[in-house]
């Protein structure tokens, strides 16, 4: 009781991580899925674009891992 930040926060690390694993196994997936018409960020953006977004995810999940300790 109290303070929620760090618990909020741990659940945005959570979610960005989480986010970049399923976009990477969404990369793995993606010729399985033509013609399925299932439209995965990797179908629309493509393979780079879909690598860089989740690298991005997870460096911005990587730089949030010390606020659960300072607040």
């Amino acid at each position: 009781m109290g303070n929620v930040w760090p618990t909020v926060t741990l659940a945005v690390i959570a979610f960005f991580a989480n986010t970049a694993r399923e976009i990477i196994k969404d990369i793995e997936d993606r010729y399985g899925d033509v013609g399925s018409g299932i439209e995965s960020i990797p179908m629309i953006l493509g393979d780079e674009r879909s690598k860089l977004l989740a690298t991005a995810l997870i460096v911005i999940s990587i730089l949030l891992t010390p606020i659960p300790y300072i607040t």
